[in-house]
């Protein structure tokens, strides 16, 4: 058609757009191929990258049905949730308990004096407030003329948000107000209860005054028995949320009642378990439905999706059925394979349950069904866990791998060069814990300053304990362990007082750690924390903490990726696990491997992106030379037209002469 270059015709009569479009299409059809070409790959890298996204979820309900901790889901449920509420952790253990709430933990809360204010704007004066607590927090709030008022004080104290509120209540009437000002321990029980407030530091007002003998609200413990007979036990607990009471549950007390039994189950959180499992098989039948619509064939049109013929995808599908239906090699019981749970493939290929069968393993067999889906070991030792394995991990079959530790790992602590034989002397004493200041109030004991300490592991890091002079047995020498195990952790502790004095935690004014414990005596005992060391079927692992992994290894150690909690406190020998993966855990990894950067579907993505590529770059360079040889053929034409032009003027010229020359005859 005419375009931008266009021959008229005019002269030569000829279509000559039409004839150079004609060329122009014949020439085309190399081109026209790589586009069809182009076409059909990017049809089949849609393709793949539909299934590679199928695989990556398929991956991820792997990974969540591997992990044998999923399978640890706890329940527990409470007869009287108006009385108490309980939840479970993976650690709980199946069971029932009886128990009666006798009394709830309660906060500590006192008022100041009677008749000394009437209005909430009534003057406190200027200067300073202090408070402390038990549980060694301890501030200070500052009034000036902005806020020298009992509303100002209430709103300093909960401005600063230490552990106590204040709030103002009305003791007399409308027209005889008694405004006073309550202060609340913000946690219940003794050991958060208010130990000063001192209002000595005020002026130009009337004081607030409080008697902290005489509470609004002693502090005191939750109560709770557990069972009614005889031998029923009694706890008391400084919270009303007890979570050291039934191992790896928490309980909330919501009220107190001593005539009402209430009945705390824990069991295995078989839905949640079930779930899991049905998500896992609607997920590999999501990816098995799409490749197989990629094999169909429609027999009477003949057609077939991009991926028909892929020989890369029927690979990746033999193998993730393979994964699937395999049993889990080294597993002794009767549970080896989905289809011993009920988890079976119908005529196309997808997963179907029998609930009734699934339903009684996952109720009887728990932990077997566990490891059907994840890896796992089987240890001669209670010292030696399972942690992790990875791609490379391959199970050991029957034989299994032997380990060998050669040091068990080990905490890192201080022992106090001095005995603490007494009590905290008056004006108290500071510790200054890995960084972290820690307050002891006079006439604490030995057992009242260890709690103190471990009630900022959580921040510290570090628990305290009575030991002998050596760090170990019993006595009254205050040791400092560090909560983690491993080389890389430590143990800095030092006082503001001289262990000379008497009434002091033994500590002295020299920082001890672990590697120089010797502090003020120079007599203090500490040792530095060691990592776990030893092999793993007979390659050197590298130890963490308590962790041994085997990191590398010499080709065909099938224990390469294994990764093991070792809690022994002395060497082992002879030792040995057998590692099975089960069908999650094989099918995560064979699907890890498939999506990796050198991994069959990400290769096949990359060649056939390679390939539109090249063909992009073909069609490219075939534009240059098509547009070239059309131009090239309007010129031609062009210059044919001109020619043409030329040769009717002088046929003209000739014909006009010829004419003249006949007319002068």
């Amino acid at each position: 058609m005419p375009g931008t270059m266009s021959v008229s015709g005019l002269i030569s009569g000829l279509s000559t757009d039409e004839i150079i479009s004609k060329i122009m299409e014949y020439a085309r059809r190399p081109q026209t191929r790589l586009q069809q070409q182009k076409a059909e790959s990017q049809l089949r890298l849609a393709a793949w990258q539909d299934i590679n996204t199928r695989v990556l979820a398929l991956k991820a309900k792997s990974e969540s049905i591997a992990d044998l901790v999923d399978f640890q889901a706890m329940t527990a449920t409470s007869s009287n949730s108006s009385i108490v509420t309980a939840t479970a952790s993976t650690s709980a253990a199946p069971g029932v308990y009886y128990i009666r709430v006798v009394s709830k933990a309660q906060c500590h809360q006192v008022s100041s004096q009677a008749g000394a204010y009437t209005s909430v704007n009534d003057p406190v004066g200027t200067g300073t407030v202090r408070i402390d607590l038990a549980n060694g927090t301890n501030f200070s709030v500052t009034l000036d003329s902005s806020n020298n008022t009992l509303a100002g004080l209430r709103d300093a104290i909960n401005k600063a948000n230490k552990g106590v509120t204040a709030t103002i209540v009305n003791a007399g009437t409308t027209s005889a107000p008694d405004y006073r000002l309550l202060i609340t321990s913000s946690a219940a029980g003794s050991d958060n209860r208010i130990t000063l407030i001192d209002t000595s530091g005020l002026s130009g007002g009337v004081k607030p005054e409080f008697d902290l003998d005489n509470p609004v609200q002693a502090p005191a413990p939750a109560v709770v028995e557990i069972g009614e007979g005889a031998g029923k036990i009694t706890v008391t607990k400084s919270t009303n949320t007890i979570t050291d009471l039934i191992p790896g549950v928490t309980l909330n007390l919501l009220n107190a009642d001593p005539s009402n039994t209430v009945r705390i189950e824990i069991t295995r959180n078989t839905s949640q378990i079930r779930q899991a499992i049905e998500a896992f098989v609607q997920q590999y039948n999501d990816l098995s439905d799409a490749i197989g619509d990629q094999f169909e064939y429609d027999t009477q049109t003949g057609q077939t999706l991009p991926l028909f013929s892929d020989f890369r995808l029927q690979t990746v599908h033999s193998d993730i059925v393979s994964a699937i239906t395999s049993q889990v090699s080294g597993l002794t019981s009767s549970m080896k394979a989905l289809a011993n749970l009920g988890i079976t493939q119908d005529t196309t290929g997808r997963l179907v349950i029998n609930s009734s069968v699934l339903d009684t393993a996952l109720e009887n067999n728990m932990p077997q069904v566990a490891r059907v889906f994840g890896a796992g070991i089987d240890s001669t030792s209670s010292y030696v866990s399972f942690l992790a394995s990875t791609a490379e991990t391959k199970p050991s079959g029957a034989v299994g791998y032997e380990v060998t530790i050669t040091q068990a790992a080990r905490r890192a602590q201080v022992t106090a060069g001095t005995a603490m034989t007494g009590v905290i002397r008056e004006g108290g004493e500071s510790l200054r814990i890995n960084g972290k200041l820690i307050t002891l109030d006079a006439g604490m004991d030995i057992d009242q300053v260890i709690a103190r300490i471990n009630s900022y592991s959580s921040e510290t890091n570090v628990i305290a304990l009575k030991t002998g002079a050596g760090g170990t047995g019993t006595g009254n020498y205050l040791t400092f362990r560090r909560v983690q195990y491993g080389s890389s952790y430590d143990v800095s502790v030092v006082s503001n007082l001289s262990c000379t004095l008497e009434g002091t935690t033994g500590i002295g004014n020299k920082t001890v750690t672990s590697a120089n414990p010797e502090g003020e005596t120079g007599s203090g005992q500490g040792m530095v924390g060691l990592d776990v060391a030893g092999t793993i079927n007979g390659a050197q692992a590298t130890g963490n903490g308590q962790i041994l992994s085997l990191r590398s290894a010499p080709d065909g150690n099938g224990a390469k990726g294994l990764s093991l909690l070792i809690t022994a406190s002395e060497p082992l020998s002879g030792v040995k696990v057998v590692f099975t993966k089960g069908v999650g855990a094989t099918l995560r990894d064979l699907l890890s491997t498939l999506t990796s950067t050198t991994g069959a579907i990400t290769q096949a993505q990359d060649s056939i992106t390679n390939e539109i590529t090249q063909l992009d770059s073909e069609i490219a360079q075939w534009n240059v030379r098509l547009n070239d040889q059309e131009a090239r053929l309007y010129a031609q034409f062009n210059a044919l037209e001109s020619q043409l032009a030329k040769l009717r003027q002088q046929s003209d010229y000739l014909s006009a002469q010829l004419s003249a020359m006949n007319k002068s005859k």
